[in-house]
């Protein structure tokens, strides 16, 4: 029996009847799925591995995941894995932050103690301890912001891709977010939060092409994170605010006699063990929030590999 035609989904790959008016694989209409010829299938007296039929015919491999509408997913696993790692290993270094600033703060308060037996000279291996360590936080926290974006960018195509959240911000703002004044307040929470709904499990896009565009759970993390984040880059201001506290406006510590400068440095190191924990929790919520987009988005990018590949034909 020669049953004709075929030709190929290209959303979901399945092979169908040419005379259907859908996919029965997906069940989009031709106008939306696009079902175009396949490789030269022709006429056939059997149907073509992959071949997807209306009467008794079950897609084995077509999963009620995510769909992407625009192509196929990026991967995400090394990029996210790699901007987590970083984040894991800022979060230590503000963590060890708490013991060096509480040394400090034994050795300036010292200095200050007429009774103490603490020298300037034993302040040195603090000073150059700090120094190294302050070293170590630029760089890897420069590094971190680096991979940070190059990550936001792929995760951001590939919601995009997905399809069930609008996302309103422009590609621009991924990187102009975070330094035009104002708006740099909220438009990456903004669009980190848009991507987080469109990645999420409960927004997939189901095989008949329905995405659930309701929010999600997460909406604490990504506020904690958030909070976190600005409580961080407020603490350069403290430290200014405590400079001035002794200097008064338009001074620098170059103003004010030794015994002041001592006081200073000690007030700096009760702030750095106050504030470091802030940094170290917003560097840990910001990889929780990495490393769920990260996973959700692989979940959706494994749905759709295995929703393209060959679709086994049963009951014909």
């Amino acid at each position: 029996m020669v049953l004709g035609e075929f030709v190929s989904c290209s959303r979901c790959g399945a092979i169908v009847s040419a005379g259907e008016g859908t996919c029965p694989g997906c069940g989009f209409p031709s106008g939306e799925s696009g079902l175009v010829p396949g490789q030269s299938i022709g006429a056939a007296s059997s149907p073509p591995s992959g071949y997807v039929g209306r009467t008794g015919a079950v897609p084995h491999s077509v999963p009620s995941g995510s769909v992407p509408r625009n192509g196929e997913l990026k991967r995400v696993r090394g990029l996210g894995l790699a901007t987590s790692w970083l984040l894991g290993v800022l979060a230590g270094l503000f963590t060890l932050q708490i013991p060096l600033q509480a040394w400090g703060y034994y050795l300036y308060q010292g200095l200050l103690d007429p009774d103490s037996d603490i020298y300037p000279s034993d302040v040195v291996p603090f000073e150059i301890t700090e120094f190294v360590s302050f070293c170590l936080i630029v760089a890897v926290f420069l590094a971190t912001a680096v991979v940070f974006l190059v990550w936001l960018f792929r995760v951001r195509a590939n919601a995009e891709r997905l399809g069930t959240v609008k996302q309103r911000r422009a590609k621009g703002w991924l990187i102009a977010g975070w330094i035009v004044p104002v708006v740099n307040f909220w438009f990456p929470k903004q669009i980190v939060t848009d991507i987080w709904h469109a990645s999420h499990p409960d927004n997939r896009v189901s095989a008949g092409g329905e995405g659930a565009k309701r929010p999600v759970r997460g909406g604490g993390l990504l506020w904690a994170w958030w909070l976190l984040w600005w409580a961080h880059l407020l603490a350069d201001r403290v430290s200014r605010i405590q400079e001035m506290a002794y200097t008064g406006p338009g001074q620098g510590v170059g103003s004010l006699d030794p015994l002041d400068v001592t006081r200073l440095y000690r007030d700096w190191t009760v702030s750095g063990m106050l504030l470091s924990p802030v940094s170290a929790a917003a560097a840990v919520l910001a990889l929780v929030v990495v490393l769920r987009i990260t996973t959700w988005q692989q979940q959706h990018r494994a749905h759709h590999d295995g929703r393209i590949g060959t679709v086994a034909f049963a009951g014909y």
